[in-house]
Protein backbone atom coordinates (compact mmCIF):
# COMPACT_ATOMS: atom_id res chain seq x y z
CA UNK A 1 0.00 0.00 0.00
CA UNK A 2 2.78 2.43 0.91
CA UNK A 3 4.54 1.59 -2.36
CA UNK A 4 1.48 2.86 -4.20
CA UNK A 5 1.44 6.00 -2.07
CA UNK A 6 5.05 6.67 -2.98
CA UNK A 7 4.29 5.96 -6.64
CA UNK A 8 1.53 8.61 -6.61
CA UNK A 9 3.17 10.94 -4.08
CA UNK A 10 2.53 14.07 -6.15
CA UNK A 11 -1.21 13.66 -5.61
CA UNK A 12 -0.69 13.31 -1.87
CA UNK A 13 1.76 16.20 -1.60
CA UNK A 14 -0.53 18.58 -3.47
CA UNK A 15 -3.53 17.31 -1.54
CA UNK A 16 -1.83 17.98 1.80
CA UNK A 17 -0.65 21.39 0.60
CA UNK A 18 -4.18 22.38 -0.33
CA UNK A 19 -5.53 20.98 2.96
CA UNK A 20 -3.07 23.21 4.80
CA UNK A 21 -3.96 26.24 2.71
CA UNK A 22 -7.70 25.64 3.08
CA UNK A 23 -7.27 25.21 6.85
CA UNK A 24 -5.33 28.47 7.02
CA UNK A 25 -8.09 30.30 5.19
CA UNK A 26 -10.75 28.65 7.37
CA UNK A 27 -9.03 29.93 10.52
CA UNK A 28 -8.55 33.32 8.87
CA UNK A 29 -12.33 33.43 8.37
CA UNK A 30 -12.81 33.38 12.11
CA UNK A 31 -10.47 36.31 12.61
CA UNK A 32 -12.15 38.20 9.76
CA UNK A 33 -15.54 37.58 11.37
CA UNK A 34 -14.25 39.05 14.62
CA UNK A 35 -12.84 42.10 12.82
CA UNK A 36 -16.11 42.50 10.92
CA UNK A 37 -18.13 42.42 14.15
CA UNK A 38 -15.75 44.88 15.82
CA UNK A 39 -16.13 47.27 12.89
CA UNK A 40 -19.90 46.92 12.95
CA UNK A 41 -19.99 47.70 16.68
CA UNK A 42 -17.80 50.76 16.05
CA UNK A 43 -20.22 51.73 13.24
CA UNK A 44 -17.31 52.19 10.86
CA UNK A 45 -19.01 51.58 7.50
CA UNK A 46 -15.84 51.92 5.39
CA UNK A 47 -14.04 49.32 7.48
CA UNK A 48 -17.09 47.01 7.40
CA UNK A 49 -17.18 47.28 3.61
CA UNK A 50 -13.45 46.62 3.16
CA UNK A 51 -13.48 43.64 5.55
CA UNK A 52 -16.61 42.30 3.83
CA UNK A 53 -14.85 42.45 0.46
CA UNK A 54 -11.79 40.76 1.97
CA UNK A 55 -14.06 38.12 3.52
CA UNK A 56 -15.72 37.46 0.15
CA UNK A 57 -12.33 37.16 -1.58
CA UNK A 58 -11.12 34.77 1.12
CA UNK A 59 -14.29 32.73 0.59
CA UNK A 60 -13.59 32.47 -3.15
CA UNK A 61 -9.98 31.45 -2.52
CA UNK A 62 -11.10 28.85 0.03
CA UNK A 63 -13.66 27.43 -2.39
CA UNK A 64 -11.02 27.17 -5.13
CA UNK A 65 -8.39 25.59 -2.87
CA UNK A 66 -10.97 23.15 -1.54
CA UNK A 67 -11.81 22.26 -5.13
CA UNK A 68 -8.12 21.65 -5.87
CA UNK A 69 -7.71 19.59 -2.69
CA UNK A 70 -10.73 17.47 -3.65
CA UNK A 71 -9.41 17.03 -7.17
CA UNK A 72 -5.99 15.81 -6.02
CA UNK A 73 -7.58 13.69 -3.29
CA UNK A 74 -9.84 11.86 -5.73
CA UNK A 75 -7.19 11.55 -8.45
CA UNK A 76 -4.80 9.96 -5.94
CA UNK A 77 -7.56 7.76 -4.56
CA UNK A 78 -8.63 6.56 -8.01
CA UNK A 79 -5.01 5.91 -9.04
CA UNK A 80 -4.16 3.92 -5.91
CA UNK A 81 -7.41 1.93 -5.95
CA UNK A 82 -7.00 1.25 -9.68
CA UNK A 83 -3.48 -0.07 -9.17
CA UNK A 84 -4.65 -2.15 -6.21
CA UNK A 85 -7.40 -3.71 -8.33
CA UNK A 86 -4.93 -4.40 -11.12
CA UNK A 87 -2.40 -5.95 -8.72
CA UNK A 88 -5.06 -8.11 -7.08
CA UNK A 89 -6.36 -9.47 -10.39
CA UNK A 90 -2.81 -10.00 -11.70
CA UNK A 91 -1.99 -11.90 -8.53
CA UNK A 92 -5.08 -14.09 -8.98
CA UNK A 93 -4.12 -14.82 -12.58
CA UNK A 94 -0.71 -16.04 -11.40
CA UNK A 95 -2.35 -18.85 -9.39
CA UNK A 96 -2.55 -22.27 -10.93
CA UNK A 97 -6.05 -23.51 -11.62
CA UNK A 98 -6.00 -26.28 -8.97
CA UNK A 99 -4.66 -23.86 -6.34
CA UNK A 100 -7.30 -21.28 -7.28
CA UNK A 101 -10.09 -23.86 -6.98
CA UNK A 102 -8.97 -24.98 -3.49
CA UNK A 103 -10.45 -21.84 -1.99
CA UNK A 104 -14.01 -20.68 -2.06
CA UNK A 105 -14.68 -17.89 -4.56
CA UNK A 106 -16.31 -15.89 -1.77
CA UNK A 107 -12.94 -15.70 0.02
CA UNK A 108 -11.38 -13.99 -2.98
CA UNK A 109 -14.27 -11.57 -3.23
CA UNK A 110 -14.13 -10.85 0.50
CA UNK A 111 -10.39 -10.20 0.40
CA UNK A 112 -10.78 -7.97 -2.66
CA UNK A 113 -13.55 -5.89 -1.10
CA UNK A 114 -11.83 -5.77 2.31
CA UNK A 115 -8.53 -4.61 0.84
CA UNK A 116 -10.11 -1.86 -1.23
CA UNK A 117 -12.26 -0.73 1.68
CA UNK A 118 -9.24 -0.69 4.00
CA UNK A 119 -7.26 1.46 1.59
CA UNK A 120 -10.15 3.81 0.92
CA UNK A 121 -11.15 4.37 4.53
CA UNK A 122 -7.88 3.72 6.31
CA UNK A 123 -5.59 5.65 4.06
CA UNK A 124 -7.62 8.32 2.41
CA UNK A 125 -10.42 9.35 4.73
CA UNK A 126 -8.51 8.86 7.98
CA UNK A 127 -5.22 10.45 6.95
CA UNK A 128 -6.68 13.39 5.08
CA UNK A 129 -9.18 14.05 7.87
CA UNK A 130 -6.40 13.86 10.45
CA UNK A 131 -4.22 16.24 8.43
CA UNK A 132 -7.05 18.75 8.19
CA UNK A 133 -7.66 18.65 11.94
CA UNK A 134 -3.95 19.01 12.70
CA UNK A 135 -3.54 21.99 10.39
CA UNK A 136 -6.64 23.73 11.74
CA UNK A 137 -5.46 23.27 15.33
CA UNK A 138 -1.97 24.53 14.48
CA UNK A 139 -3.24 27.62 12.67
CA UNK A 140 -5.80 28.38 15.36
CA UNK A 141 -3.16 27.99 18.06
CA UNK A 142 -0.76 30.23 16.10
CA UNK A 143 -3.46 32.87 15.78
CA UNK A 144 -4.18 32.69 19.50
CA UNK A 145 -0.47 33.11 20.26
CA UNK A 146 -0.45 36.26 18.14
CA UNK A 147 -3.46 37.61 20.04
CA UNK A 148 -2.47 36.62 23.57
CA UNK A 149 -0.06 33.90 24.65
CA UNK A 150 -1.92 33.35 27.95
CA UNK A 151 -5.14 32.71 26.06
CA UNK A 152 -3.25 30.30 23.81
CA UNK A 153 -1.87 28.38 26.80
CA UNK A 154 -5.33 28.15 28.38
CA UNK A 155 -6.85 26.98 25.10
CA UNK A 156 -4.10 24.39 24.71
CA UNK A 157 -4.80 23.09 28.20
CA UNK A 158 -8.56 22.96 27.61
CA UNK A 159 -8.08 21.29 24.24
CA UNK A 160 -5.91 18.45 25.48
CA UNK A 161 -7.56 17.95 28.86
CA UNK A 162 -10.45 15.93 27.33
CA UNK A 163 -7.87 13.81 25.51
CA UNK A 164 -5.66 13.06 28.53
CA UNK A 165 -8.31 12.78 31.24
CA UNK A 166 -10.11 9.67 29.88
CA UNK A 167 -6.79 7.84 29.52
CA UNK A 168 -5.86 8.65 33.12
CA UNK A 169 -9.28 7.55 34.36
CA UNK A 170 -8.99 4.33 32.36
CA UNK A 171 -5.66 3.53 34.03
CA UNK A 172 -7.09 4.24 37.49
CA UNK A 173 -10.15 2.08 36.82
CA UNK A 174 -8.00 -0.76 35.49
CA UNK A 175 -5.85 -0.75 38.64
CA UNK A 176 -8.95 -0.90 40.86
CA UNK A 177 -10.50 -3.69 38.81
CA UNK A 178 -7.41 -5.87 39.22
Amino acid sequence: MWKLCIKYKHFFIFGIFFIAFTSFIQISFEFLKGALLDSAVEKNFDKVLSISILFFCAFLVKAYTHFLYTRFYFKGKIAVLGDTRKNFITHLLDFSYPFFNKRNKGEYEFKYIKELDMIEHGLFQSWYGLMQIIFEVLFAFSGLIMINYKLAALSFLLLFLPVVLPKCMEKILNTYQK
